[in-house]
């Protein structure tokens, strides 16, 4: 009789746990969604506001790249989302990344001439530097197999991003 109760226990809680991976999924797949979107939207509405006030050509032309390159990956984000039906998370982590992303583009707004170019362009190594670690975090949990190779094809997007921003904050 004990081992009756033992095994119906063992599996309950064996299928208790199987429930909450198969339940995780979608949240964490949902995260990173979410968290892609809220990139692109924050890195193209960010450069829309430097192109007009900038100094360097340089600059307007990386901000130009961004809106290139983050346009392009929000419409393939977008696709992945609706053909594979992943919806948006939008846990505390995400909240708290739009939050920054508005004061960040407040204080872009606020700014102009070379006050303008040094904070964009910091910012922009910073958040790069910052998209880099969570692309690598979530390639350690992501299940869908069309966002796993999106990640593996933005990765050396957002890589490429950071260096030339790395060079522009150089030249100064």
């Amino acid at each position: 009789m004990i081992k009756i109760i033992y095994k119906k226990t063992v599996f309950i809680i064996a299928l208790f746990f199987l429930t909450l991976q198969i339940h995780a999924q979608p949240n964490q797949d949902g995260e990173i969604m979410a968290f892609l979107i809220v990139v692109n939207n924050h890195e193209i509405a960010t450069a829309q506001k430097v192109i007009n006030k900038a100094l360097k050509k340089e600059v307007i032309s990386f901000a130009h790249l961004m809106i290139r390159d983050h346009s392009n990956n929000l419409r393939d984000t977008q696709n992945i989302k609706n053909k594979y039906k992943i919806p948006e998370l939008q846990n505390a982590k995400i909240q708290n990344l739009k939050g920054k992303s508005k004061k960040e583009q407040q204080k872009i707004s606020s700014l102009k001439g070379s006050t303008l170019e040094k904070s964009y362009i910091k910012a922009m190594v910073a958040g790069h530097s910052d998209v880099l670690r969570e692309i690598d975090k979530y390639m350690r949990t992501v299940k869908n197999q069309y966002l796993r190779k999106h990640l593996l094809k933005t990765r050396p997007h957002v890589a490429h991003h950071l260096e030339l921003a790395k060079k522009l904050q150089r030249q100064k």
